[in-house]
């Protein structure tokens, strides 16, 4: 057998298995089976033989072996060639690569917006691979570039071979689209083959995140108190998102708080808004009050977020109403018959109503008042024994019964109505009652004696109609309003109920704070000023129970008593408060702002109230100043102008004042300002009163004179 020897030992460096080339000689035969030999290898520092490719480097003693088989009948031993001693260097293959971001993640998808630059690398298996450089290429889409600098100024080739772990730079054109980068390895894997890795690159413009939304009726904003329908009625709003530009400009709408109305995508209202329904930002919704009454909060939100990941929403309160009927108008009755006078005689009853028109208003409630000084009375029951009151309301056609007193003369019954006609005005009717006195004296031509004493009784009787006529004329002029202003609680655009009430023949305003909406629509607010004259009954009352330091504190008779109040549609009136609602009172201009005293009226012991002086308050008649009372209850009420120290140690109670000369008004202290100033109106009132009965002394002298001459 001859020396075998190898064909290409370099092969053993790809790992390529050894096949023997065995110079054979004449030995034919066994060159024809050279395929049963094989390569066996040993350490040159060990001692076994082994079959197959070295696993580490080192330095190997390399032989073929036969293992001996039969040829053609002929067995052969086995047998080995001589040695080759050979220097193996074992090859590392590339296993594997990936594409790692900037925190050294595997990423294969990354989205950018437009100028957007990232930092990409490969990352080689195993690390101690032969060849670990790597290439890299974009295909698919033009919207991104690879550069080798962080400044996006040496651009990539894709054929330039990158170390593995070195940083290559992608940046985003402006151009919306899609791009893969491809990353492939210079050294192969085991089987003679490149691996490679993938990412794909997503360009969007950039993210414009939500601002805020505006709910809108039209082009105005909706108001912060709330939009108000009627039953029935339809509103349009619209929901603007900003910025307009903002990725998404959708919203949702929805109801909540209240079921009286509901929202429509058509202006017909036959299609009804699903709670996620998206409506593109200005797009009207509609918005139609059902046919209860009550209040509901609508609601719109974006679908895009904030730079917070957050929606954003706004929210309109509705107020649903019943259709508004107004009074048209008023009549009194007798019966079925509408009267405007009536004559009684003394101590006579009539029976009258009044009826509100429409039948269907609002509010048909209606408050009777009757002109003072004629002894006309006016009770709720045919008793007479109840009587009523002009401060409370009774339903249109409730009986009303008119007693006529002992005396004669002439008064004015007037009905207000509680409700308001279209333009906003009470509606009133009114019946004079005319009372005669009857006379069942007989005269006697022969009892001298007593025809004189007709006469006079004739006399006095001409002296007292004489001594009316001179009272009547001293009596201020009756004001055309009823005794009790009132207005409904409707609020101004700042949340203040306003009334105007006559006060000593001057016009004067309240108002009434309702920013917390405590007063319900349908109620009405009512200020009732009492009058030492005209209402002189109440008058004493109250002033009766005004505790004696108030009295005796009263500057130049400043002192005003009045009844406030606030009636709820059902003519209940409000009596506790859940918190301080502020009263404001227009005084004049010769009251001293620092020293105006306001007290509660009660049996024990008046209540002070808390008061500041405002300037510049907005009113139906422009800008006016007025004192601020933090109300804790309704009615009654004092108001005065403290007087100095000395003033209060020399003064006496207001009621026990007398007229004097000094206190007839001049010329100087006559007021310029329109309110009034209290302590004028009561001198005025004294030196009349003065003047009254010394007519009366007078005339009754005369007239006893010229009987005892005849």
């Amino acid at each position: 057998m001859k020396d075998i020897t190898f064909d290409d030992l370099s092969n053993i460096a790809n790992k390529v298995e050894l096949k023997p080339n065995i110079d054979a000689g004449d030995d034919d035969i066994l060159g024809a089976k050279a395929e049963s030999f094989s390569v066996q290898y040993c350490k040159i520092d060990g001692f076994e033989w082994t079959s197959g490719i070295p696993e580490e480097n080192g330095t190997y003693y390399i032989r073929a072996a036969f293992s001996g088989e039969e040829i053609d009948g002929v067995t052969y031993a086995p047998c080995f060639s001589n040695v080759v001693t050979l220097e193996i260097i074992v090859p590392v293959f590339v296993e594997s690569v990936v594409i790692v971001d900037a925190n050294g993640e595997e990423t294969t998808a990354e989205t950018m917006e437009f100028g957007d630059v990232i930092e990409l690398s490969a990352e080689v298996d195993p690390e101690n691979a032969d060849e670990t450089s790597v290439t890299w290429n974009v295909t698919g889409g033009d919207c991104i570039v690879l550069y080798k600098d962080e400044d996006c100024t040496q651009e990539l080739s894709s054929q330039e071979e990158i170390e593995k772990g070195t940083s290559i730079y992608v940046k985003a054109l402006d151009k919306i689209g899609e791009a893969t980068i491809t990353v492939t390895t210079v050294g192969n894997n085991p089987d003679g083959e490149q691996e490679n890795a993938t990412c794909v690159i997503t360009v969007v413009k950039p993210s414009v995140p939500v601002l805020g939304v505006a709910i809108t009726d039209g082009e105005e904003p909706v108001s912060e108190d709330g939009v108000s329908l009627e039953c029935g009625e339809t509103i349009t709003l619209n929901a603007v998102v900003s910025p307009e530009d903002a990725d998404e400009t959708k919203v949702v709408w929805s109801v909540t708080d209240g079921d009286c109305v509901k929202l429509y995508a058509d202006e017909d209202c036959t299609e009804e808004l699903a709670p996620d329904d998206q409506i593109e930002s200005g797009q009207p919704v509609y918005v139609k009050a059902l046919d209860d009454a009550g209040e509901a909060t609508v609601t719109a939100t974006t679908v895009g977020v904030t730079s917070d990941e957050l929606p954003v929403s706004a929210s309109c309160v509705i107020i649903v109403k019943k259709p508004v009927v107004p009074v048209s108008g008023v009549v009194i009755q007798k019966g079925d018959t509408a009267v405007t006078s009536e004559s009684l005689k003394s101590g006579e009853v009539v029976a009258l109503k009044a009826t509100v028109s429409p039948v269907g208003a609002d509010e048909t409630k209606v408050v009777w008042g009757v002109s003072e000084g004629a002894g006309v009375k006016l009770y709720v029951d045919e008793d007479c024994t109840e009587g009523l009151s002009s401060t409370v309301a009774v339903a249109s056609g409730t009986t009303i019964y008119v007693k006529a007193s002992e005396n004669a003369g002439e008064a004015t019954i007037t009905v207000t109505s509680v409700g308001f006609d279209a333009d906003g005005n009470a509606k009133t009717a009114t019946c004079t009652i005319s009372v005669t006195k009857e006379d069942n004296t007989q005269p006697n031509e022969t009892d001298k004696t007593d025809e004189t004493d007709k006469t006079d009784e004739t006399d006095k009787t001409d002296e007292t109609d004489k001594t009316d006529e001179t009272e009547e004329t001293t009596k201020p002029e009756e004001t055309t309003k009823p005794e009790e202003s009132s207005k409904p609680a409707e609020p101004d655009n700042k949340g203040m109920i306003w009334v105007k009430e006559e006060v000593d023949g001057n016009s004067v305003w309240f108002g009434i704070d309702n920013t917390k909406g405590f007063f319900k629509g349908g109620s009405r607010f009512w200020v009732r000023w009492l009058n030492k004259e005209a209402n002189k009954a109440e008058y004493d009352k109250y002033y009766a129970q005004l505790d004696e330091e108030h009295k005796k504190a009263v500057e130049d008779n400043k002192l005003w008593l009045f009844l406030v109040g606030m009636t709820d549609s059902d003519g209940k009136e409000y009596t506790e408060f859940p918190y301080d609602i502020d009263l404001y009172v227009e005084l004049g201009k010769d009251w001293d702002n620092n020293d105006i005293i306001v007290v509660y009226i009660i049996e024990n012991k008046d209540e002070p109230q808390k008061v500041s002086f405002v300037t510049g308050v907005d009113t139906p008649d422009g800008k006016k100043d007025f004192v601020k009372i933090e109300l804790h209850h309704f009615s009654p009420y004092a108001i005065y102008d403290k007087a100095d120290a000395k003033a209060v140690e020399e003064s006496k109670p207001v009621e026990e004042s007398k007229p004097t000369e000094e206190s007839k008004p001049t010329e100087d202290s006559k007021q310029t300002d329109p309110t009034p100033t209290t302590g004028d109106s009561v001198n005025l009132i004294f030196l009349f009163l003065t003047m009254s009965v010394t007519a009366i002394v007078v005339l009754l002298c005369y007239g006893r004179k010229r009987r005892l001459i005849k």
